[in-house]
């Protein structure tokens, strides 16, 4: 599918995510160049559109996209697809990347079940639900949040999970909290990763476990991340634990 972006879609911020810091650095940029004088429906002129750009704080280190479309065209993207065919079936089918999901998610309720009190999980961007599954599987309390429609089809049609199509902030208030709640490859495209997990923090009972995984900037991610339009932050365990220690 091809996804309409103007320069209304674009946000641009002017300080650092973690720190607040407006010591930031650009570092490269992506944008949609107009070499051909294309027309838009309207007869205006379509204007080169710089869409996506990374910054990196000069106080903190953390390196994040300045430049990025807001999440309403994310949620407008992802619902214009919401009956896509295709993109179902990619989502419940490709074996090979559901299988890694599914047993990278059993080692972790492996690890950590010995560690909580009862077996109640909230997994916040779950994807198709693979990896829930496997927490379903070994007897978990299982519920699952996904803001993208034809993933969170997938997860309760496919897999028969209780997942929830809406952002972790649309996401009903619970009588009872989490044991545990997985952030799994997630916390990278969020647009305001400080508020998330302070908002994360809230459906969390006293003695219950946050799991957080994210690629490290310095070992998994190169220059082609800058143009990976759905990745918000790059993070490092001291950008990482400086996000935590924001927090107290």
């Amino acid at each position: 599918m091809k996804y309409n972006i103007e320069h209304t879609d674009i946000e641009h911020l002017d300080k650092c995510l973690i720190c607040n810091s407006k010591k930031i650095e650009e570092l490269s940029e992506v944008e949609i160049s107009n070499n051909l004088g294309l027309i838009c429906p309207s007869n205006i002129f379509v204007e080169n559109i710089k869409f996506l750009s990374t910054a990196c704080c000069e106080d903190c280190g953390f390196v994040f996209r300045n430049k990025r479309p807001k999440l309403s065209w994310f949620e407008k993207s992802w619902k214009s697809r919401e009956n896509d065919i295709e993109a179902v079936k990619v989502q419940a089918h490709w074996a090979p990347k559901e299988k890694r999901r599914y047993d990278k998610y059993q080692a972790v309720a492996n690890a950590l079940e010995p560690h909580v009190k009862s077996k109640r999980i909230l997994d916040i961007g779950c994807g198709p639900g693979t990896g829930l599954k496997a927490f379903q599987d070994n007897g978990w309390n299982v519920t699952g949040i996904e803001p993208d429609p034809v993933r969170a089809k997938v997860a309760n049609e496919t897999h028969n999970l209780n997942v929830l199509n809406c952002t972790a902030d649309e996401m009903p208030n619970q009588d009872e909290k989490y044991d545990l709640i997985t952030i799994i490859q997630v916390l990278e495209h969020f647009h305001h990763p400080k508020e998330f997990v302070a908002h994360c923090l809230k459906q969390l009972k006293d003695d219950g476990l946050i799991y957080l995984e994210v690629p490290h900037l310095h070992y998994f991610c190169n220059w082609e991340d800058s143009l990976y339009l759905e990745h918000m932050c790059n993070f490092t365990e001291n950008t990482l634990t400086k996000l935590g220690n924001e927090l107290e």
